[in-house]
C-alpha cells in the first residue's frame, strides 16, 4: 500500500473547476430569477436588491448559502468529496485520514467562503454606489484588500506545509488527499 498523497494545487484548481460548473449553472437560475423579478415585480427587486443589508443578506441566502451547503453535505458524505474533487480522485479527510461530518465540513467550508462574501460584500456595495453616482465606500475597499490577503494566505500556505493544507484546511484539522489512502 502507498503512502497517503497530498492533493496538489492543480489538483485541487482542477477540481473546484469541475465544482464550479455547477455552481455556474446555479449563479444562472439565479440572475434569471432576479431578471424575471425586476421585469414583473421592479418594486419587489428594489426592495430586496437595492438596499445594502437586503442585497448583501439576498446574496448570502441566494448564492453563499447554497453552495457552502454543497460543499458541506457533499464533503461529509460517504464519499467525503464534492462531484468535482470525485472527478479528480480527491477526498477530504481529517489529517489522521478519517472522513469528516457535515458539522466539520460545514466548518471547513464557510472559512473557505469568507474571501467569497468579502468579495460579494465589495461587489454589492460598489453597484449600489455606482447606480448613486458615487464610488464604493473607503470601508468595502478595504473589505475587498482582506479577501484578496485570506486568499493569497490560503495559497501561500499550501505551498508552505508537506501536507499541503490550505489555512482554512490548517485551522479545522482538515486536508485533501487522494482517494487511494
Amino acid at each position: 500500500m502507498s503512502a497517503p498523497r497530498p492533493a496538489s494545487f492543480a489538483q485541487r484548481i482542477f477540481a473546484f473547476l469541475w465544482d464550479y460548473l455547477l455552481i455556474a449553472g446555479w449563479l444562472l437560475g439565479v440572475m434569471a430569477l432576479g431578471a424575471v423579478l425586476m421585469l414583473t415585480a421592479p418594486g419587489l427587486a428594489k426592495t430586496v436588491f437595492g438596499d445594502p443589508v437586503t442585497g448583501q443578506l439576498a446574496g448570502f441566502c441566494l448564492v453563499t448559502l447554497p453552495v457552502t451547503l454543497y460543499f458541506a453535505i457533499q464533503e461529509s458524505s460517504t464519499r467525503h468529496a464534492s462531484w468535482g474533487k470525485r472527478k479528480r480522485g480527491l477526498v477530504v479527510v481529517t489529517t489522521l485520514g478519517d472522513g469528516i461530518g457535515f458539522a466539520h465540513a460545514l466548518a471547513r467550508t464557510l472559512l473557505k467562503f469568507v474571501p467569497w462574501e468579502l468579495s460579494h460584500t465589495f461587489v454589492i456595495q460598489a453597484a449600489i454606489a455606482g447606480q448613486a453616482g458615487r464610488d464604493p465606500p473607503d470601508w468595502a475597499t478595504v473589505v475587498l484588500v482582506l479577501a484578496y490577503l485570506l486568499i493569497m494566505a490560503n495559497v501561500i500556505s499550501l505551498f508552505m506545509n508537506s501536507k499541503r493544507q490550505t489555512l482554512y484546511d490548517r485551522i479545522t484539522g482538515t486536508q485533501v488527499m487522494h482517494a487511494d489512502i
